[in-house]
């Protein structure tokens, strides 16, 4: 056990199959935790938070709480990410799964959001809730990720947004400045977007849209 999880970041190398386990509580950051190593397609690195409530404050609405570059095959668990520009920021990562996790009360900043994903590949982000941030979720420049089963709302910008390839499944969106937002070859199922400011649905390219429900918003359903 570890005290200081920089620290812990800072000095072990991770390997693929570790699992780091982070206690209940609220850890106040005075910087970002940028993760370093990568798991394997076999075994990811797993940082996983505890079912009574783990989280994370950055402090500091100028940076990420958590920060990935360049890595591959890592997991957040029932992680709570709140209080830096966005509360998760992967640029250039592969395999990359969020599970359970809470982005909230992060900058209100046009590219900011509760998760934000820039060129990143393979990432599933399933289960979690993103609210009163500039964004809920951006993906930008991604290709094949999966968005299922999330809440997003009160975002004073998109819901999800979500451009190049993937898939948005079973998601509800209501309350933001828009719903869903769709710029390329995406699957668009079984989604709830209601209550938006703006647009329900948006979308440019060869999408498959099926069994939505879109109601109540502000200006067009889709």
């Amino acid at each position: 056990p570890k005290a200081w999880l920089m620290r812990f970041v800072r000095d072990e190398v991770l390997v693929p199959g570790d699992v780091v386990k982070v206690d209940t509580g609220t850890w106040t950051r005075d910087s970002t935790l940028q993760l370093f190593d990568s798991g394997s397609a076999a075994q990811m690195i797993t940082f996983q938070g505890s079912p009574n409530g783990t989280e994370l404050n950055r402090n500091d609405t100028g940076l990420a709480v958590i920060y990935l570059s360049g890595v591959s095959h890592i997991r957040l668990e029932n992680l709570k990410l709140t209080g830096g520009s966005s509360g998760l920021r992967a640029e250039n990562a592969q395999d990359i799964q969020v599970v359970g996790c809470e982005g909230y009360n992060n900058s209100a900043g046009y590219l900011e959001a509760g998760f934000y994903f820039g060129n990143c590949v393979d990432v599933q982000v399933v289960s979690n809730r993103c609210h009163n941030t500039g964004n809920g979720m951006y993906f930008s420049g991604c290709w094949n990720s999966v968005v299922e089963a999330n809440q997003s709302h009160d975002n004073t910008g998109y819901g999800i947004y979500l451009d190049n390839h993937g898939t948005l499944r079973g998601n509800e969106c209501y309350g933001n400045g828009y719903g869903l937002s769709v710029n390329g070859s995406v699957l668009i199922e079984d989604n709830v977007s209601r209550n938006n400011m703006y647009n329900g649905l948006y979308f440019i390219g060869p999408c498959e849209i099926r069994d939505n429900l879109i109601y109540a918003n502000g200006q067009s359903g889709v």
